[in-house]
């Protein structure tokens, strides 16, 4: 009992000193100090074999400003005709997609399609992967700044994921958008890949000589579609939850507060949301899902 009490002790003393070090900065907002606390304190009683981290890739990984994964594929396509359908598609649907007082049971199937109409079109016109990799990489290039059609990784996210592959902790790296550009961004940016290190996305078809010609998740596929609603762990890799019981979650969307939801019960889901563009309206929204809102 007294052992119990003395490690009981030591973690609440390494939880306090975490939220004491979080709370020095500036760009860091707390939503509930002693709930985090408590949440750190299962963290540490747990240890890294029982703790796992889920993060989204697009301005959670990369920087806000950054390309998305569907964007970097439509820079390798100069037909005027696609990028007319392709922006006619985007007007129609993504005014649904950000307007709150649309149901989600409305919304959902519209936001499907868009995707497959989105997907269609990319599947039509003979990008290849070695096109993407070139965009990768000249779009990485001090040529182009993020905001205008640039892509950048966020400050320190290349040295952490690659520590969590050291330590062999399980980590998910979730999209909405594609899952073999999110690969291709890792891989340009050195984060080596690891066994513990799994990206769940939308899964592009190559044919034998490298052409896109469909995506696992189109009607004809029989797979599901990974959409901004239903990014949870339920799309893990199977057998993923085993001996996870604490999650740490990063995203920088209200949406992905809930990417640990759909699993088993865990022990502590710790979330850290970094909202770009802070203003005081989005800062009290965000503070309603995350336990840790960072700013930028």
């Amino acid at each position: 009992v007294y052992q119990a009490c003395l490690m009981s002790n030591a973690s609440r003393a390494r939880a306090l000193s975490i939220v004491s070090t979080l709370l020095s900065n500036s760009n860091v907002k707390l939503s509930n100090e002693s709930l985090l606390v408590e949440k750190l304190k299962r963290f540490v009683e747990g240890g890294r074999s029982q703790l796992a981290v889920v993060t989204d890739f697009g301005r959670t990984v990369t920087t806000g400003a950054s390309l998305s994964t569907h964007a970097i594929v439509q820079k390798c396509i100069s037909c005027p005709t696609f990028h007319e359908e392709s922006k006619e598609n985007d007007d129609s649907f993504y005014p649904i997609k950000r307007d709150p007082s649309i149901p989600l049971s409305t919304k959902i199937p519209l936001m499907r399609e868009w995707y497959n109409k989105t997907h269609t079109l990319m599947a039509s016109v003979g990008i290849t992967r070695t096109m993407v990799k070139d965009v990768i990489a000249e779009r990485s290039g001090k040529d182009f700044d993020p905001g205008r059609g640039g892509l950048r990784i966020r400050e320190g996210a290349v040295e952490f994921l690659n520590w969590l592959g050291v330590v062999k902790l399980k980590t998910l790296v979730f999209s909405a958008g594609l899952r073999d550009v999110v690969e291709d961004v890792l891989e340009h940016f050195h984060v080596v890949p690891r066994p513990s290190l799994s990206v769940v996305g939308n899964v592009m078809v190559w044919s034998d000589e490298g052409v896109l010609v469909d995506f696992e998740d189109s009607e004809e596929s029989g797979h599901g579609l990974i959409h901004m609603y239903n990014k949870n762990v339920t799309r893990a890799p199977e057998g993923w939850q085993e001996d996870v019981e604490n999650v740490l979650v990063l995203g920088d969307s209200t949406g992905d507060a809930t990417m640990a939801d759909g699993g088993k019960d865990f022990r502590a889901v710790l979330k850290v949301g970094f909202c770009n563009d802070l203003t005081e309206e989005k800062a009290t929204r965000y503070e309603e899902h995350f336990d840790i809102v960072v700013d930028g």
